[in-house]
């Protein structure tokens, strides 16, 4: 920023307003220091340089120094990139003074801990009137860590600050020359996400006005725009239609594409370059990159039309300005993670995209990854892995960064131009997301620029593909792994594609005769056939020969008529203008095919989503049939939820690996435990026709918070035996606790419940024989609440008040969970009683208790076989009350009347309670939670007539109390949480997904067996003893109502009072005997 462009009438206000302070109010040091950072953004008003927002967003940073041989720990004031900025309250005091500057050594010396170059660290002491700039002129580096006495500081400035706009002028050169310093911000991860990332407020503007240009690139050319739009949206957003243009999105990903070639020249050079329209629009089209030898870190993809005339003018421009404050980072030093990971993540959380359902992985998970690889090749062995979904590049940096290690070791003699021969075959990148492998590209440059810029002149070629690894789909067209040929789409003309020529031995001729039919086509005049069939032959006879490919007749005519419908269809497009994409799409797309069984390592973080979450289209379809082709496909209720995951994992070890190859892939925790990974624990894909012969040989836990779900690491082997062995009745397997410092060895047992398995650390249950505790049902699906729950009034015996419940009313909790329709009202009105119904929900439960019931509305009547039926809408219309009135309201919001009736009822859940037994007890349990929670009662305390449970609950009826108690009893105590646990997959929050697990490890009540008897008895002791210390309870009692808490809390505190009571010891004792937990 310009010294004109800032406002010295604010720098004389500011400075007005700290000698007041500090000379007449004796302010403390946080208020003159707030008082400076307030007018910050008023000083460099209206766009102020990145150093301004930094120094008010780092307040507080931690910094670790040495003091007397011991860590110590403290905050920076501020701090702006390597900055470090100590405001005292007054300078002019001495010891103040001595202080402050003892505190600057000590910061200077924190950031010298971190790794940061001493020339870099500038040090800052200010009562923001009086400026001491320091450097950093010799440091002790014979210790570990430093301290303040291991720094000696040396002034280099200093000034004092009067209201005058000579001084003002002054101020604003000191604190440009020493906090917007060019190159001296770090450069990582997260200042990269801070200053750039979607949440920064500098991007809105760099993507407001790629987004607008865009858009006028849709609207000049939108036949062309057509064509890229359908392209795209295959590959990037399989949930919407191909039709759509998602013009934001595409725009987030021009703007990460744009910031990354910028960002990469940058760390080429080693410096922040000119801005020139021409080396930037250098920089932009590719060839600057080509200059230095990477053939195809730019590729004319989706994003390609935009920088050319006349778009790239526009680009350029905004370029130069995101070029202009890249200015402030230090490109001369090595970066030592993926740079792109944390903006890749808001990204994905910004846009919601379906195939950015992997979260970004940590760099020291992904280190020790790719060291446990490495560790397990043979003594002569490279390399030679491939990610499946490579992101933003984390994998690819580290095992760049392992194998120049290795090839150092085993060939330190080698010419560098052989060990970047060597490097690029050391991991081979796939991801169905164009932006990720620009991201990837440019992380596999810097993890290999050092070897990269000791060899002049070579050609690279970046082993990073735009494809699907699945090949399942490419955005020409969907895969048929039943044919022999791939019949493809190029704009609106059909090609078939011979698939014999998508093998390994056969990558060079598909890539020579791709690129010279692309050459040939691209004339601006119309081709005749015979012209194409022509050189089409003359093409590949001379590149089979040249390749020494021995291609059979009838082969080589399929090659040929391929390439010939290509030249001619290509040559018309780009007559007509659709020009451009093509030879990248079919070079990148198919590469999968010419890889197979091409490596020795698998390591991958692929997307964790259920294909539930696809939507209806294509891509889910296939992902099905390949879950069954494995047997990895979840049985009955649990089919929705196949895991890509280990589809993804399943299919690389099966195409891209070579017979003892190494594996480690990230997946989701549930791995361990849940039911839509059954068939993967029990190996399914080890028993099909063609066995993948993937066998385990290790689990990582990893440790939480790492990723928003919990997670794992399986690491294994393609061919050989897996690891499991038996303990006793158990399978185990060898585990590890993984942390960011840390690695603990833990074991994995094989626990086993009927059909189900879960592999946890603990031997609980191992039985072929479930129980069956009861004939629990799942209520019906009362939802959304706002549609049924309301505030009702008696009026008379016959007729109720009804109105919606407020948000601010003592029954909101009723509709809390109403989704999306939270804000659905109805007016005033009044209903005949026949239709109001009361309805039992889980949030009225905790621990033997159930509050009462809720007051809703349900359209329903008993039919003349006594169960449950709509009311027809006849029927509705020429009532004596205003139903009518709230069926229509709901229909209006959520169309089709007998539909909702039919979701209401889905599964005959309502149906089902229409018979209920007015004697005996009932149960109610939560289906919900990380505990276990149930209460019983009387029939004699409920409406049968008018009783309904909601879904969130399971209910059952039981003859006797004895029964109620026994099961109740044992529903509710720790005994079952251990003994379901196990089978519970865990999020950050704890253990979810109780369902029927409870009842299946639960052994029906028999009243002649003396232990059921034992905890029939000590269950009604513990309710005994519980019941009185309600009544003296008042407040606690009161507190369990769902008015004044939520239901976790609630529970919580229930379980606390109740494991306090005398009784409870020995009650938990009787129940740990019935699951043998004693």
């Amino acid at each position: 920023m310009e010294l004109s462009e800032c406002n010295l009438d604010e720098v004389i206000s500011f400075v007005e307003r700290a000698i007041y302070l500090i000379d007449f109010k004796n302010a403390k040091e946080d208020v003159v220091r707030h008082n400076f950072t307030s007018y910050l953004s008023r000083i460099f008003h209206p766009k102020p340089p990145f150093w301004v927002t930094q120094h008010i967003s780092g307040g507080e940073s931690l910094a670790k120094f040495e003091k007397d041989g011991v860590e110590r720990r403290g905050f920076i004031d501020n701090l702006v990139g390597l900055t470090v900025i100590e405001y005292e309250k007054d300078l002019r005091v001495t010891e103040i003074f001595n202080e402050g500057f003892d505190q600057v050594k000590k910061y200077c010396a924190a950031k010298i801990n971190e790794g940061e170059p001493k020339d870099l660290v500038i040090g800052i002491l200010s009562d923001s009137v009086r400026w001491y700039a320091y450097r950093v002129s010799k440091v002790n580096l014979d210790k570990k860590r430093i301290g303040a006495d291991d720094v000696t500081l040396e002034k280099i400035d200093e000034i004092e600050v009067q209201p005058t706009k000579v001084s003002a002028k002054n101020l604003i050169i000191f604190l440009q020359t020493y906090l917007g310093r060019v190159g001296a911000r770090p450069l990582n991860a997260n200042s990269l996400a801070e200053d750039f990332g979607f949440e920064s407020p500098f991007s809105q503007d760099y993507v407001k006005n790629i987004t607008s240009l865009v858009q006028t690139a849709v609207n000049s050319n939108e036949e062309y725009a057509k064509v890229i739009a359908k392209l795209w949206s295959r590959v990037v957003s399989l949930t919407q239609s191909e039709d759509q243009f998602d013009i934001q999105t595409y725009s987030d990903e021009l703007y990460m594409v744009t910031l990354g070639k910028l960002l990469c020249a940058n760390i080429i050079g080693q410096k922040a370059l000119l801005n020139s329209s021409e080396e930037l629009i250098s920089i932009l089209t590719g060839t600057y990159f080509e200059r230095k030898g990477f053939t195809n870190f730019v590729e004319y993809d989706y994003f390609g039309w935009l920088t050319n005339t006349p778009y790239i003018d526009g680009l350029v421009e905004i370029a130069k300005d995101i070029q202009e404050n890249l200015r402030v980072y230090d490109f001369e030093h090595d970066f030592k993670e993926d740079l792109f990971g944390e903006m890749f993540a808001q990204l994905s959380y910004r846009t919601q995209r379906i195939l950015l359902g992997q979260e970004w992985t940590p760099h020291w998970l992904a280190e020790k990854m790719v060291n446990k690889l490495v560790e397990s090749l043979e003594d002569r062995e490279l390399p030679q892995f491939v990610d499946m979904c490579c992101g933003s590049g984390v994998m690819i940096v580290e095992t760049v960064k392992q194998s120049k290690k290795r090839i150092e070791e085993l060939f330190p003699t080698v010419e560098i131009e052989d060990k970047i021969r060597k490097l690029s075959n050391s991991i081979t990148g796939f991801d169905i997301d164009p932006l990720a492998v620009i991201l990837s590209k440019i992380s596999w440059i810097i993890a290999a620029k050092e070897w990269i810029s000791l060899a002049e002149g070579l050609k690279v070629t970046i082993p990073v593909y735009h494809a699907d690894s699945l090949f399942a789909v490419t955005p020409l067209n969907k895969i048929d792994d039943d044919s022999d040929f791939y019949e493809i789409e190029l704009a609106d003309n059909s090609i078939v594609f011979p698939e014999f020529i998508l093998n390994p031995e056969n990558t060079a001729l598909f890539d020579a005769i791709i690129d010279k039919g692309y050459k040939i086509a691209l004339n601006d005049e119309k081709l005749t056939m015979e012209y194409a069939t022509n050189m089409s032959k003359s093409i590949v006879k001379r590149e089979a020969e040249r390749l020494s490919l021995s291609i059979e007749t009838e082969q080589a005519d399929k090659v040929i008529n391929f390439l010939t419908s290509f030249i001619e269809v290509v040559n018309r497009l780009h007559i007509e203008g659709k020009n451009g994409i093509w030879s990248y799409i079919l070079k990148n797309s198919y590469r999968p095919g010419l890889l197979s069984g091409q490596f020795n390592g698998l390591i991958s973080n692929p997307p964790w989503l259920a294909l539930s979450k696809l939507g209806n289209n294509p891509y889910k379809e296939v992902l099905k049939s390949k879950a069954r082709n494995f047997k990895i496909n979840p049985p009955g209720p649990a089919f929705p939820h196949i895991e890509m995951a280990t589809i993804f994992l399943v299919h690389g070890v099966k195409k891209y690996l070579t017979n003892n190859a190494i594996v480690a892939c990230i997946v989701p925790d549930s791995v361990l435990n849940g039911m839509n990974h059954e068939p993967f624990r029990r190996e399914g894909y080890n028993h099909t026709e063609n066995p993948v012969d993937l066998h385990l040989s290790e689990i990582w836990k990893i440790s939480k918070q790492t990723f928003k779900n919990e997670a794992i690491v399986l690491i294994g082997k393609k061919g050989g035996s897996s690891n499991w062995e038996l303990e006793g009745d158990f399978s185990k397997l060898p585990a590890k606790i993984v942390g960011s410092n840390s690695m603990e060895d833990i074991i994995l047992y094989n626990n086993k419940l009927g059909d189900r398995t879960a592999w946890d650390v603990n031997k609980i249950i191992n039985t072929d024989v479930v129980q069956h505790a009861a004939d629990f049902q799942q209520g019906a699906d009362i939802m959304p609440r706002t549609f049924y729950c309301f505030d009702v009034t008696p009026i008379r015996k016959d007729l109720s008040k009804v109105k919606s419940i407020t948000l601010d009313s003592e029954k909101s909790y009723i509709i809390s969970d109403a989704g999306t329709e939270k804000g659905f009202r109805i007016e005033e009105c009044y209903l005949e009683n026949d239709v109001i119904f009361d309805v039992y929900t889980s949030k009225l439960v905790t621990p033997y208790d159930i509050s009462n019931p809720i007051k809703s509305v349900l359209p329903i009547r008993k039919s003349i076989q006594n169960t449950y039926e709509l009311i027809p809408y006849d029927e509705v219309t020429i009532r004596n009350d205003d139903l009518k009135y709230v069926i229509d309201k709901i229909v209006e919001r959520k169309p089709g009347y007998e539909g909702n009736w039919e979701r209401l009822n889905e599964r005959n859940k309502l149906v089902r309670q229409s018979r209920l037994p007015n004697n005996g007890f009932y149960i109610f349990v939560g289906t919900s939670g990380s505990y276990v929670c149930g209460a019983y009662e009387s029939a004699d305390e409920l409406d049968t007539n008018k009783m309904i449970v909601d879904q969130t609950l399971n209910w059952v009826h039981v003859n006797s109390e004895e029964e109620a108690l026994y099961l109740t009893g044992l529903l509710n105590s720790d005994s079952i949480n251990s003994a379901i646990s196990i089978f519970q997959p865990r999020g950050q929050q704890g253990a979810r997904h109780i369902h029927s697990l409870p009842y299946q490890v639960t052994p029906k009540y028999h009243p002649e067996n003396p232990l059921h008897q034992e905890v029939v008895s000590m269950t009604r002791k513990l309710l005994d003893e519980y019941r009185h210390y309600k009544n003296r309870n008042p407040e606690f009692s009161n507190y369990l109502h769902p008015r004044n808490s939520t239901l976790q809390k609630r529970r919580t505190t229930a379980r606390e009072h109740i494991k306090a009571l005398t009784s409870y010891s020995e009650y938990e004792f009787v129940c740990s005997k019935i699951y043998n937990l004693s």
